[in-house]
């Protein structure tokens, strides 16, 4: 274990590990025509292609859960804390990867993004092997327990590829409870996955479409964790806005560059003034297109 100056650390290849979430057909597979298609795979697991039928580079099409470990370990290489076990992300599973898939193997070193579509399919690929093992048919609890484990085992296999961008598209959903409250929930097979994901990645971004109902709709990237409209949103590097323009390209390149500012400034301690509380607490839940 080797101790890494911050000279050495800025010298490292780092790639964003990105979840861009939005309710189905707001355009979340759309951009990857932002992103340069000679750098880029596409993971269809949707089979969902037809939106971007057009764009030039290429893809792959894992049809089993199997299929979807079998790239993790191309993309992510050997989990050294498995090295030497018999299980998934270990060195013999690398190395019959690589035999398996020689031509994608030499593909993956030249990449520099991943556009993961979707999570929602992955966690249904998951689960349908889980729930139709020996322990999983008897018990369903087992099942997702076993499925929970087998996502959050892929997802640190990818977030662990240092030099690569990485895009995990997943469906939002939005919702109401009991007390007529908003809320809104990942639409991924069991919970364990949405709950921990906000963790794993280093930018939670949602997807949506402002001021829905006027004549001058538009869609933008909400980006942070205090936005006023209460959707799913996370800025580790502390370099976004509140809203971004919907181009995940441009978003990508604007974390690459220097904060205008130290992380710890960007953070509010400032309390709101009384009238700010008074007025606050009689706000509706926000919903979405509302813009205050």
């Amino acid at each position: 274990m080797d101790m890494v100056s911050k000279a050495e650390r800025n010298r490292e290849r780092r790639g964003q590990k990105i979840a861009l979430i939005g309710e189905s057909g707001v355009g979340k597979t759309t951009q990857l025509f932002s992103l340069p298609p000679k750098k880029t795979l596409f993971i269809d697991l949707e089979a969902g292609d037809l939106a971007v039928d057009e764009w030039e580079g290429v893809c792959v099409r894992p049809r089993t859960w199997e299929e979807c470990t079998d790239l993790a370990v191309l993309v992510g290489g050997i989990n050294p804390a498995l090295e030497k076990a018999k299980v998934p992300y270990c060195k013999k599973h690398y190395d019959h990867c690589i035999k398996k898939y020689p031509e994608l193997h030499k593909k993956i070193a030249d990449l520099e993004y991943l556009f993961v579509d979707s999570l929602t399919h992955t966690g249904r690929l998951s689960f349908q092997e889980t729930s139709n093992t020996p322990e999983g048919i008897k018990d369903a609890r087992k099942a997702y327990g076993a499925h929970g484990q087998n996502m959050i085992r892929w997802l640190t296999q990818l977030q662990q590829t240092r030099h690569m961008h990485v895009i995990f598209l997943s469906i939002l959903n939005k919702k109401v409870d009991d007390n007529g409250s908003t809320y809104y929930d990942m639409q991924i097979e069991g919970s364990k996955t949405g709950e921990e994901l906000p963790g794993i990645v280093d930018e939670l971004i949602t997807m949506t479409i402002m001021d829905a109902h006027t004549p001058n709709p538009y869609r933008a990237f909400v980006c942070k964790k205090l936005n006023r409209w209460g959707y799913p949103a996370k800025d580790r590097a502390g370099k976004l806005e509140e809203l971004e323009p919907p181009n995940l390209g441009a978003l990508i390149e604007k974390l690459k560059k220097p904060r205008s500012q130290k992380l710890f400034d960007t953070l509010n301690f400032d309390l709101p003034a009384p009238a700010a509380i008074a007025e606050g607490s009689e706000d509706t839940p926000p919903g979405k297109g509302e813009v205050s």
